[in-house]
């Protein structure tokens, strides 16, 4: 598995570290599909809405919510194929693995890329 780039659920902040302010090294674009990691919960499959120095605006598959994270736990969706199996296996509730696994499914649905692409 390749290193996570640098991210955490935060809320935005004035500080940027990074060489273009505006996007943080190593970030996705928007549009682009990633597995992000937040406190609390399994990786999860999301698009990437935009990029700002506070880090990054997310959209989750299958769920209503957005959030704005730090890049050390934002892994790009294609790079990680069997990440997926792993997360579902370590996943031990049954209602969160059902979640999960429609969240992957929609994820790896033929039109999602296409879809993130086109809103990018």
């Amino acid at each position: 598995m390749s290193e996570p780039m640098q991210c955490e659920e935060t809320a935005p902040s004035s500080s940027g570290s990074s060489p273009d302010a505006s996007k943080p090294t190593g970030s996705p674009s928007p549009g682009t599909l990633v597995w992000v990691k937040t406190q609390g919960f399994p990786w999860w499959p999301a698009k990437c809405i935009s990029v700002s120095p506070a880090g990054l605006k997310v959209s989750y598959f299958n769920e209503s919510a957005e959030a704005v994270v730090t890049a050390d736990k934002v892994l790009p969706f294609d790079d990680q194929p069997g990440l997926a199996d792993k997360v579902l296996a370590g996943t031990g509730k049954p209602t969160m693995k059902k979640r999960l696994s429609a969240a992957v499914a929609a994820a790896k649905a033929p039109g999602a890329k296409a879809a993130a692409e086109a809103e990018a």
